[in-house]
């Protein structure tokens, strides 16, 4: 039986959130859908976040030290993807009565 890691599972993640994400911002193109393309750029961030676990956890292993890494980790991406909804709604004029309707 395999053992099931942090990593293990992990790179799995990365793997098909990766290919989700790709398949999904190439369809949105294609299909000139924002909706889709910011469902691609979630599914991206959460292979990024994946990605984060994987070196977090090598890097802890050798300094036990750093153990907020991933944590870091998370928040800047978390952070960036606050950053892009606020742009999207500032962009889509989300303050004006047309963005409601």
């Amino acid at each position: 039986m395999l053992p099931c890691t942090q990593e293990f599972l992990a790179l799995g993640s990365a793997i098909v959130f990766a290919l989700l994400g790709g398949i999904k911002m190439y369809l949105a193109t294609k299909l000139n859908s924002f909706a889709l393309k910011k469902d691609g750029i979630t599914s991206l961030a959460v292979c990024a976040l994946s990605l984060g676990i994987i070196v977090s956890s090598i890097i802890i292993e050798k300094e036990p030290s750093v153990w907020w890494l991933d944590a870091v980790a998370a928040l800047t991406i978390s952070g960036i993807l606050f950053a892009y909804g606020v742009r999207s709604l500032t962009r889509n004029k989300w303050y004006k009565k047309e963005f409601w309707k």
